[in-house]
């Protein structure tokens, strides 16, 4: 009897129950267009967008602040994996590092886009990589040399400064000849020790030339424009043949743009207004 009274008093508090359920439901039997089909699919929340991907909408933010911000989060985040590695910590740093990764490839991929699009702006297409291009580039590099050398020859001439006890200035003596005898480059050999070597054409002695010219080193080799009495250092110390050409041409180019400042930023800058130009005719 106790018994079916416990259990009587159970079915009646589950009735309560039940009937306060259906009316925190809003009376669900009465809404007709869910009927009995009282199963819903959840709602969807967005995501917020991973940080591997770009977005394309703008920033309030510099972008030197905010690649600055970027840079101090992904290292307070490795610090914190480093001196407290937790599960959470390594979890959160190895994340930002994904991502910092995904974000620098598509920062490449775009990278290569700009330049497939301006191909003036490729490295690779002034200087080809490819092996059969490569000789060919060096070829041109090779006429264009010699071009230039053959105008500087018919404008300056060198001068190499030694000494008879320089080893160095006895190596580098054969290698301007060559390249003089080579481009028809007047020489003059001065030397400041007074001693001559043998065999040698052209060889005079220092009469006060190199202090004028700030010599204190040899082998010196220093290019003379007897015109205008100028003259421009060209290389110290014992180089190759080749190295002494590539000298030439550098120094070369140098004063051919020195006095044309305007003119190298409007190349390299076009569309600038700041930058003037002049009109060639």
């Amino acid at each position: 009897m106790k018994k079916n009274n416990i259990i009587g008093a159970l079915i009646a508090v589950l009735s309560l129950t039940s009937i306060n359920s259906v009316a925190k439901s809003n009376n669900w039997l009465e809404q007709h267009e869910q009927g009995w089909h009282w199963y819903q699919d959840p709602k969807i929340i967005k995501k917020p967008m991973d940080p591997a991907k770009p977005s394309t909408k703008s920033s309030t933010l510099d972008p030197l602040e905010e690649v600055n911000l970027y840079k101090e989060n992904l290292a307070r985040l490795h610090a914190e994996a480093i001196m407290r590695p937790t599960l959470d910590n390594v979890h959160a740093y190895l994340k930002a590092q994904v991502a910092a990764t995904e974000r620098a490839s598509y920062f490449s991929v775009v990278w290569n886009e700009v330049l497939r699009q301006h191909p003036d702006l490729d490295y690779n297409v002034k200087f080809p990589a490819a092996q059969y291009a490569r000789h060919i580039y060096l070829d041109q590099e090779k006429d264009k040399l010699d071009q230039l050398m053959k105008q500087f020859s018919q404008k300056y001439g060198l001068m190499l400064f030694i000494k008879h006890n320089c080893r160095f200035c006895h190596a580098m003596v054969p290698i301007v000849s060559r390249v003089a005898e080579e481009y028809g480059i007047h020489v003059t050999y001065v030397s400041l020790d007074g001693r001559f070597i043998d065999n040698l054409p052209n060889q005079v002695k220092d009469n006060g030339i190199a202090t004028k010219m700030q010599i204190t080193q040899v082998p010196a080799v220093i290019a003379v424009e007897p015109k205008r009495d100028q003259w421009f250092q060209i290389v110290v110390g014992a180089v190759s043949e080749i190295e002494l050409k590539e000298h030439i041409q550098a120094h070369i180019e140098y004063l051919a743009n020195k006095d044309q400042p305007q003119t190298v930023a409007a190349r390299l800058n076009p569309g600038d207004p700041n930058v003037q130009t002049d009109v060639v005719n």
